[in-house]
């Protein structure tokens, strides 16, 4: 992936940008992404789920690295979070024509 320059992107920064973009595009604060700072009502937790796919399928994070990266309390939860959207973006009965919309929406924006 390269930047706004033409210029390859080391994993970090493509890391930075998927973060920094995916807040913006979502309309969630980077607080978001920091352990505690939101609770289940707020339902920002669900926009959040939408960067689970991307960092795994586009950066060379492990689940592990991620728990942090996005705030989660535990590796359990992330993965709940990574199968739920995952299911949603499926073309199965249960898939979401919304949900792959928002998706692809975000790729789209994030230049993936």
């Amino acid at each position: 992936m390269e930047d706004v320059n033409g210029k390859i992107m080391t994993q970090p920064e493509k890391v930075e940008h998927i973060l920094k973009g995916g807040c913006e595009f979502l309309g969630i604060p980077s607080s978001a992404l920091v352990r505690g700072e939101i609770g289940t009502r707020s339902g920002l937790w669900k926009k959040k789920r939408y960067l689970i796919p991307v960092l795994y399928d586009y950066t060379v994070l492990s689940y592990t690295e991620m728990v942090d990266l996005l705030g989660y309390n535990d590796l359990p939860a992330l993965r709940r979070g990574y199968d739920a959207i995952k299911n949603e973006l499926s073309n199965e009965f249960y898939g979401s024509e919304k949900t792959r919309t928002i998706y692809n929406e975000l790729l789209n924006y994030l230049k993936l």
